[in-house]
């Protein structure tokens, strides 16, 4: 529970916020599709693409996160930029141990 307050609390500071899909910048955008719909499966994957799934699938997904955008664009993620030295902090200083 401790564990908890702090880290909403750091989301919070490093003022956290839910947003549509279509809004985030590209590379949260990049990052989402690939685990939703390479890693988790849960996403469509565009049939176009389907004899690409290799070593260049990230490649593809940045290139065509219209797709994405177009079907999910309305999905809301939750985003934080979080600086290094803080998310180390609050993972290293007790919270957990490195």
């Amino acid at each position: 529970m401790k564990r908890n307050k702090k880290l909403i609390a750091l989301i919070k500071e490093c003022k956290g916020k839910i947003m549509k899909f279509r809004d985030l910048p590209s590379t949260a955008k990049s990052a989402i599709a690939h685990y939703m719909s390479i890693d988790g499966e849960a996403w469509k994957f565009p049939e176009y693409l389907k004899n690409h799934r290799s070593e260049n699938t990230g490649l593809y997904i940045r290139k065509h996160l219209g797709f994405y955008t177009k079907l999910y664009g309305n999905k809301k993620f939750g985003l934080v930029n979080i600086p290094t030295e803080q998310l180390l902090a609050f993972f290293c200083n007790g919270v957990y141990s490195c």
